[in-house]
C-alpha cells in the first residue's frame, strides 16, 4: 500500500441517493451492452472496478472490455449536450443520465475507448464529497 494514499475503503463519498443512480445505469448499460455483442459458446464477461484519490478529486473506474467502444465524438456528444438529444440517443440513456447526475455532484463522467473492445466510464468526484 502507498503510504501516501489514504486506504480507499475508509473513503466515505457525501451524497444523496441519486448516487446509487449513476452507479446502477452504468453497469446496466455495460451488461446490456455485453449481452447484445456475447459470443454464444463464451458466455461471460467481466467488469471492473478500480478506485483512486488525487489531490483534485476522487476516480472511480468502470471497464468492460467486451462492448463496442463508443467513439470520442459521440462521448463528448453524450456528456456534454445529452438533454437536447434523449429520443435519438435511446440506446445510451443510461449514460446520459449518469451524466447529469455528475454535473448535479460537481463532478464529471469521462469515457474511454478501449481497442479494440470495450469501455473505460471515469467517475470524477470532487474532494468535497469525500471524508476519510
Amino acid at each position: 500500500m502507498n503510504p501516501e494514499k489514504p486506504f480507499l475503503s475508509n473513503i466515505t463519498i457525501e451524497a444523496n441517493n441519486y448516487l446509487n443512480d449513476v452507479f446502477y445505469e452504468l453497469l446496466l448499460f455495460i451488461i446490456n451492452s455485453n449481452l447484445s455483442v456475447l459470443d454464444p459458446d463464451n458466455s461471460t464477461f467481466s467488469i471492473k472496478i478500480e478506485a483512486s484519490i488525487s489531490s483534485f478529486d476522487l476516480s472511480i473506474r468502470i471497464r468492460d472490455t467486451n462492448s463496442r467502444p463508443i467513439s470520442r465524438l459521440l462521448s463528448t456528444e453524450l456528456i456534454s449536450s445529452i438533454t437536447e438529444k434523449w429520443e435519438s440517443r435511446g440506446y445510451y440513456l443510461p449514460i446520459a443520465l449518469a451524466s447529469v447526475i455528475m454535473k448535479y455532484y460537481a463532478g464529471t463522467l469521462n469515457i474511454i475507448p478501449l481497442d479494440p473492445k470495450g469501455n473505460v466510464f471515469e467517475l470524477l468526484f470532487p474532494l468535497k464529497m469525500v471524508n476519510e
